[in-house]
């Protein structure tokens, strides 16, 4: 992939003619599987809002940089990285996450907010389903 086709795939946020769906999902203390976040609705427009104006601000808008693989990272600026490497078991795991609707939610009546992992890896993954965009 190159920063041309990287654009392209992210030209939906400019003309999305579909809902854009944000699903958080949270590593939890004790458990095999992600929780899904509850959000409220009004919450999610916000969500939705920053993760474009993100996408706009620091991926599209830098017409100068170029796409290469993780893999050949070295010291030089002006570029993305696409990730090459093998997954680990954290990341694997969203496989079988990603679009599973029978997930339970994170309950604060089970756990504790700070049951929430950090480990290597952001705390939450954000799954944008373009299965509705045209």
């Amino acid at each position: 992939m190159n920063k041309q086709e990287l654009d392209n795939a992210l030209a939906f946020i400019n003309s999305p003619s579909g809902e854009l769906q944000i699903i958080i999902y949270a590593n939890v203390i004790g458990t095999n599987e992600p929780r899904k976040l509850n959000i409220n609705e009004e919450d999610l427009i916000g969500l939705r809002q920053l993760f474009v104006s993100s996408l706009e601000d620091f991926i599209i808008s830098k017409e100068d940089y170029t796409l290469l693989p993780l893999s050949t990272a070295d010291e030089r600026g002006n570029c993305f990285y696409e990730y090459d490497l093998e997954l680990p078991d954290e990341l694997q795991r969203l496989e079988t996450t990603i679009g599973n609707d029978d997930l339970r939610c994170f309950d604060l009546s089970e756990s504790k907010f700070e049951d929430v992992t950090i480990q290597r890896y952001p705390i939450y993954t954000v799954h944008i389903n373009l299965s509705n965009l045209k």
